[in-house]
């Protein structure tokens, strides 16, 4: 894309991130990480949550935090995404922490 000229979006950018956690390139990932900065695409929900996901897959379980607590607008799923990765690396009491952070919308 980049020696065509064309510009990623963030369909783009997400689909990169993704492809980075699943097969693991931890460095590729930061580079992208750095592009989506650049971009201006860090306060899309979508890129955010898959960076969440992407930083804790590859073991910066610390910076995919970071991305959470800096999210101005999160979503159930930001919290979701977060919970699964501490839990998949290890980090129950992470996990249950932000479980009770959570908004719970009131049943009654």
């Amino acid at each position: 894309m980049q020696l065509s000229g064309v510009k990623p979006n963030f369909t783009t950018f997400a689909s990169i991130l993704l492809a980075c956690a699943t097969m693991g390139p931890l460095a590729k990932g930061i580079e992208i990480h750095q592009r989506v900065v650049k971009n201006g695409f860090l306060l899309n929900t979508t890129i955010v949550n898959t960076l969440i996901y992407m930083s804790a897959k590859c073991g910066i379980i610390h910076k995919a935090r970071e991305l959470l607590d800096k999210m101005h607008d999160v979503e159930t799923i930001s919290w979701i995404v977060m919970m699964v990765r501490y839990e998949k690396n290890g980090y129950i009491k992470g996990a249950h922490e932000l479980f009770v952070k959570i908004p719970h919308p009131n049943a009654f």
